[in-house]
């Protein structure tokens, strides 16, 4: 549906008489380029609907201009009161991840473009910031509130996905990602969608996604051999499993993820080819004690910013067996699980904790406490109580 100049005239005139209050039918040359695109903006809305609806009309067909502009202005007006319900529904019920690009466009960022986006006369106009990339890259001729709404419906896309996986699996990913992660401009489906595909791939528990790096050797070669066909086939089956296993039945969210399988697909072949597929799919930090002759050798200490990443996670956790499960999976040193029973376990914890540990683990700690301090009152909580659990038989009365 297009439109001459000359068409467009009058209804420019008129756009600009309202836009002075009647006044004149004269404006600067930016104001009066932005009324017009506003016009363009808003007839074209109205082709796409028409378009969409089954309805598309040619040119010669068409109504006139000033018909199709007013029945695309009533169109984004209704987007962008949809828009407005949209963000507070999303902000209401936000992922509680302290990703800082997610956090800030959904509370800061995109709530500054309404104040000051004027869908009558400025339509075409961006506004507002918006950090968090997708997982599926939108349009580039998106422009004002379609690019807006486009947005926020996409996102709501992905916190759906998102929200069938338990928290503390998708912070783990994250954490096993980055140290830093909060502090990164990632978006959280791009490392949750691929794994949990691969988990599918490889027949793992799904909600845990989690990946040993044996597991992503297995995927590098079950890439690697398979024809492209085959492969594309596979990871079409996959997907429809994965979603069966979710119960995700929402209709955008499984046209979302549909639309982003190609590009993940494409990904995952050539970081196969390349033996770097570690790098898409972060591997979980198990912890496989090495006990010899001489005694106990302790496990890789974490960096300080990962351990104080995962001290504030399990403060965050209400139940000792999500707790339980961070201590197993993701500790890979003594060291590093007596900062954790100092700072997050509490009393009546403890020895569910213990209970974790192996013969030589519990015996190197206690050699550990004895070495260190021979005043028990000066200990703290978490060593009293492992020394009156793990008393040797030797020395009990």
């Amino acid at each position: 549906m297009e439109f001459t100049l000359e068409e467009l005239l009058p209804l420019l005139q008129k756009r600009v008489r309202k836009y002075t209050g009647n006044d004149s039918t004269s404006v600067p040359y930016e104001t009066a380029r932005e009324i017009l695109s506003s016009i363009l903006y808003c007839i074209a809305e109205y082709d796409r609907h028409l378009q969409s609806t089954g309805h598309a009309l040619a040119s010669a067909d068409a109504p006139d201009a000033e018909l199709c502009f007013r029945q695309g202005l009533a169109l984004e007006k209704e987007k962008l009161k949809n828009a407005k319900i949209l963000l507070a529904r999303l902000q209401k019920h936000r992922l509680p991840i302290p990703l800082a690009a997610y956090q800030d466009t959904l509370m800061k960022g995109i709530p500054e473009f309404f104040p000051f986006y004027d869908v009558d006369y400025k339509a075409s106009l961006d506004g507002g910031t918006i950090d968090y990339p997708l997982l599926v890259p939108q349009a580039p001729e998106l422009s004002g509130i379609d690019l807006i709404y486009d947005y926020l419906k996409h996102l709501q896309a992905e916190d759906t996905f998102l929200g069938c996986f338990p928290l503390r699996a998708v912070r783990t990913l994250l954490r096993n990602y980055a140290a830093d992660y909060q502090e990164l401009l990632i978006n959280i489906c791009g490392l949750v969608f691929p794994v949990a595909l691969s988990c599918i791939l490889l027949n793992l528990p799904v909600h845990d996604l989690a990946l040993t790096p044996e597991d992503v050797n297995h995927l590098q070669t079950l890439v690697i051999t398979h024809e492209p066909d085959a492969l594309n086939l596979l990871f079409q089956d996959s997907l429809q499993a994965l979603l069966k296993v979710l119960r995700l039945s929402d209709p955008l969210a499984r046209s979302y993820l549909s639309e982003a399988l190609p590009a993940l697909l494409k990904d995952m072949q050539c970081y196969a080819r390349e033996n770097r597929l570690r790098i898409l799919l972060p591997v979980t930090a198990s912890y496989t004690p090495a006990v010899f002759a001489g005694g106990f050798k302790d496990g890789d200490k974490m960096d300080d910013r990962k351990l104080r990443a995962l001290i504030e996670e399990l403060k965050t956790c209400r139940y000792l067996k999500d707790k339980l499960q961070i201590i197993s999976t993701q500790v890979g040193s003594l060291r590093d699980l007596k900062e954790l029973l100092k700072e997050c376990f509490w009393e009546e914890e403890y020895l569910s904790v213990f209970a974790l540990l192996s013969d030589a683990e519990k015996e190197y700690l206690r050699r550990d406490i004895l070495q260190r301090q021979d005043d028990s009152s000066s200990l703290d909580p978490w060593e009293l109580a492992l020394l009156k659990s793990e008393i040797p038989p030797a020395t009990q009365s």
